[in-house]
C-alpha cells in the first residue's frame, strides 16, 4: 500500500525532535510493508496545495498527516481540499518536547480536524507517540482508508429491479454512491438470462467440476443436473467480464412500479373502527409478471406448503402459516416468509409457459428448505446504528415511498372500483382525475403547510 506522509509543524518549531519522530514513524511504517512517500513539510497554503497535487498525481492510496505542533489552519485546509478524494488519517503526538515551550500538537489536531470536518471530508484520527500500540491503530486506519479509496474506483452492477414492496432488499444506487463512492452500472435482467441460456455446455461442465472439487467430491447431485443449475452463475461471470464489474446485485423482478392495478375486498364487521378490510385482493400488472396480494383477517392459514421441522413466521399451530410471499415460476414455486423459504419443483419437469424460448426445458430443480433467525433484532440494530452515526440508511425515504406506493394504489383501485393505469414516472394515475384525488389527503386547518402545484 502506497501512502503519502506529510509532517505538519509550525516552521518556528521544526526542531531536531520533529525530524527524529518523523524518521522513526516512517521507518516503522516501512518495516510494516507500507510504501511511504515522504513529502516536504509545507510552509504555506500554496506549498501545501503543491504537496497535495504531487501526492495525488503519485497515486497514493491514503495520506497521513503527522501533526507535531500546532500548524497554521490554511495549510491543512489546502492539503484537505487538494486531497478531497484521497482517504486521510490524522496522527497527532500528545506532545513534542516538554522541556521546550511550544504550541501543543493537541491544538493542532483539534483545529485541523474541526476545519476538515466542516468542509465535509471524512478522516480517521489517532493520538499517541511512535509506539507499537499506537502504530497498530495508525496502520489499521491506513489500511481501511486504502479499501475505501479502492471502492471509489469500483463498478457495482445493479441487475434488474427489486421485488415490489420489499423495502429492505433493495440496492439503493444513491446510498451506494454516497456511502461507498462506487459507480453503479445498470444491467438488464433479460440480458443476464439470455447469457445464461446460451452458455456453452463445456463451460457449464468445467464450472460443475470446479465446484465438485472445491466440495471435496462426494456430491450427491448428478453432474448434468449440477451443470444446468450453474447456468445463472456462468451468465453472471460473462456479465462481470463484459461490464468490468467489481461486484454486483441481482434483483430478480425486473420492474420498479406496476402498470395497472385492480382490487376488490369486503368488510364483514362494520362495527369495528378503522378502514382496514376484512378480506382484500389486489392484482398488479408489471411488464413481465403479475403480482397478486391477498389478505384475510379472519383466517390465518395463508400460503401452501408445509415441511416437517420448519418454523413459520407468526404460526399458531402445526398447520398455520399466516404470513409470506409465493413466487410461481415455470420451473418451481418458492414460498418465502421472514424466517425461511421453501422451493417446490414443478412436478412435470418445468418448461410450461416458457413464452416460446428456444432453449430446451431445464432439468427439474431440487426440493429445498431453509430457516433463519427472526430479523427484527437486526432491523432494530440497523435503525439505531444509523441514528447514532447520523448517516442516511439504505432503506431511506425514497425506498419507503416506492414500497408504500404499491400498497396505496391498491387501496385507491378498491375505492374507485375500477382497474387503474399507473404512471410511475409522474407518480399519478393516467387520465383519471377521480383516482388522483386519493393521492393526497388535505391537512386539517391550520396545518396546510404542504402545497402542490
Amino acid at each position: 500500500m502506497k501512502i503519502g506522509f506529510v509532517t505538519c509543524v509550525h516552521p518556528y518549531y521544526d526542531l531536531p525532535a520533529v525530524a527524529a519522530r518523523r524518521e522513526q514513524a516512517i521507518a516503522e511504517l516501512q518495516s510494516a510493508g507500507f510504501e511511504v512517500v515522504a513529502a516536504a513539510t509545507p510552509r504555506d497554503p500554496d506549498d501545501a496545495a503543491r504537496t497535495g497535487m504531487q501526492l495525488k498525481d503519485g497515486g497514493v492510496d491514503a495520506v497521513l498527516l503527522f501533526i507535531c505542533t500546532w500548524v497554521a489552519e490554511p495549510i491543512t485546509l489546502a492539503l484537505a481540499r487538494e486531497l478531497a478524494d484521497v482517504p486521510m488519517v490524522l496522527w497527532a503526538l500528545p506532545f513534542l518536547d516538554r522541556d521546550v515551550p511550544m504550541p501543543s500538537p493537541m491544538s493542532g489536531i483539534t483545529s485541523t480536524a474541526s476545519n476538515i470536518r466542516r468542509m465535509g471530508k471524512r478522516f480517521a484520527w489517532v493520538v499517541g507517540g511512535v509506539e507499537p500500540a499506537v502504530l497498530e491503530q495508525v496502520m489499521s486506519a491506513l489500511r481501511a482508508g486504502g479499501v475505501a479509496g479502492a471502492l471509489r474506483h469500483a463498478r457495482f452492477g445493479l441487475v434488474g429491479e427489486p421485488c415490489p414492496g420489499m423495502l429492505d432488499v433493495e440496492a439503493d444506487e444513491g446510498a451506494l454512491s454516497k456511502t461507498l463512492g462506487v459507480t453503479a452500472v445498470h444491467c438488464e435482467l433479460n440480458a443476464l438470462l439470455e447469457s445464461a441460456q446460451t452458455t456453452e455446455p463445456g463451460e457449464l461442465a468445467t464450472a460443475a467440476a470446479h465446484l465438485t472439487a472445491c466440495a471435496g467430491g462426494g456430491v450427491e447431485i448428478a453432474p448434468g443436473v449440477l451443470a444446468e443449475n450453474l447456468r445463472l452463475y456462468t451468465g453472471i461471470k460473462q456479465l462481470v467480464r463484459e461490464k468490468r464489474l467489481d461486484a454486483y446485485c441481482v434483483q430478480i423482478m425486473g420492474a420498479d412500479t406496476p402498470l395497472k392495478v385492480s382490487s376488490s375486498g369486503m368488510r364483514f364487521d362494520k362495527s369495528r373502527a378503522g378502514d382496514i378490510l376484512d378480506t382484500q385482493q389486489a392484482t398488479y400488472e408489471y411488464p413481465n409478471f403479475i403480482m397478486s396480494y391477498e389478505a384475510c383477517v379472519y383466517n390465518g392459514h395463508g400460503l401452501g406448503g408445509r415441511t416437517p421441522g420448519m418454523r413459520y413466521y407468526g404460526a399458531r399451530g402445526a398447520d398455520d402459516r399466516p404470513h409470506g410471499m409465493a413466487f410461481y415460476g415455470t420451473e418451481a414455486t418458492l414460498f418465502v416468509d421472514r424466517i425461511g423459504m421453501e422451493l417446490y419443483p414443478e412436478t412435470h419437469g418445468g418448461g410450461r409457459g416458457r413464452g416460446g424460448l428456444d432453449a430446451p426445458p431445464a432439468p427439474p430443480a431440487e426440493r429445498m428448505h431453509i430457516n433463519e433467525d427472526e430479523p427484527t433484532p437486526l432491523h432494530t440494530k440497523y435503525f439505531v446504528d444509523f441514528v447514532r452515526s447520523r448517516k442516511e440508511p439504505f432503506a431511506n425515504i425514497g425506498v419507503g415511498v416506492r414500497a408504500t406506493t404499491v400498497a396505496c394504489i391498491g387501496n385507491v383501485a378498491y375505492w374507485t372500483g375500477r382497474k387503474l393505469s399507473w404512471d410511475g414516472e409522474k407518480a399519478e394515475f393516467r387520465d383519471d382525475p377521480e383516482a388522483n384525488r386519493y393521492l393526497f389527503r388535505p391537512y386539517r386547518k391550520p396545518w396546510d403547510l404542504v402545497k402542490f402545484a
